[in-house]
């Protein structure tokens, strides 16, 4: 039986190796813990692969964050009008097509001080998204201890900067998605309803994953 690490098993699924060992602790991919490390069937892998075809090809994160914003009532500045047209024609199924849209941004989970996250926190080029902002849409979930942003994508120089340390999941403080999209992060304190539901269903974590299916099914019911 061949067997293959978590980063290989992210490489296969495009998503990253925190979120691979989420869903292998979860039981939704099949996976053998040794020596602490998760370990993929890839054989097995290759027919959980093989399943969501009938829900299409992912989204481009430039497609996936439109859409977010158009369910949300927001106009995304940096696609052509013949591209919203053709994106709001997904609207109705917008639950459905929750799976395609996980390359609207890539996720890094990190250890940093309370100082940082403050300084973070009041930068206006990173406006917040999931458990930081989902009270303000009415979602039953807050994190207070945690800052979730989002970020132009410069993952290593704001590493280096800020000596962050990336870290499982379970034990960050700092969740940042770095997207390469300037337009949809200019101006903003928050990241549209849309985009907040889907991050909060990304969440390891079964409460946080019911408060964003509340809000993207209520987003679906307007």
């Amino acid at each position: 039986m061949p067997l293959i690490s978590a980063q290989e098993a992210a490489s296969r699924l495009g998503v990253n190796a925190q979120r691979v060992r989420a869903l292998a602790g979860q039981g939704r991919l099949p996976a053998h813990k040794v020596a602490n490390r998760w370990l993929f069937d890839s054989e097995l892998l290759r027919d959980n692969e093989a399943r969501p075809r009938s829900d299409g090809r992912p989204f481009s994160q430039r497609h996936a964050l439109a859409l977010l914003y158009l369910a949300s009532g927001e106009a995304p500045r940096w696609v052509s009008d013949y591209d919203k047209w053709r994106l709001r024609r997904y609207l109705p199924k917008l639950v459905q097509l929750i799976p395609r849209l996980r390359l609207r941004g890539r996720v890094g989970y990190y250890s940093a001080p309370d100082s940082l996250l403050r300084r973070l926190g009041a930068d206006a080029d990173m406006p917040r998204s999931g458990v930081s902002t989902a009270a303000r849409y009415g979602a039953d979930i807050s994190a207070r201890n945690v800052l979730e942003i989002y970020a132009l994508d410069d993952a290593d120089r704001l590493r280096h900067r800020y000596a962050l340390r990336e870290v499982a999941e379970a034990a960050a403080n700092l969740i940042v998605h770095w997207v390469r999209i300037p337009d949809a992060l200019a101006g903003r304190r928050a990241m549209p309803v849309g985009v907040v539901a889907i991050d909060l269903l990304d969440s390891s974590d079964s409460r946080t994953q019911r408060a964003g299916r509340a809000l993207i099914q209520r987003l679906a019911r307007r």
